[in-house]
């Protein structure tokens, strides 16, 4: 195997515990929640030299970040 195909099948678990632990009806909120921090992090590390990250990047990077902030909003 591959380091790329590891990579890709490390992502694919990571994407699978995701929505294993966000309910069917809440995946639309938990990816407009998602898109609105990326959007944040965008704003705080834009600028010149600034950290980059596109949307795929920022969510894989900062999932386990993101579900609990994301269940810790749904208390």
């Amino acid at each position: 195997m591959t380091a790329r195909n590891r990579r890709r099948c490390f992502r694919m678990n990571k994407a699978k515990r995701v929505l294993d632990f966000i309910d069917s009806s809440d995946l639309d909120k938990f990816e407009s929640f998602c898109r609105r921090q990326w959007l944040d992090f965008c704003d705080e590390h834009g600028g010149f030299g600034g950290q980059h990250l596109e949307y795929e990047e920022y969510t894989s990077e900062y999932s386990n970040y993101l579900m609990e902030k994301y269940g810790a909003s749904k208390k």
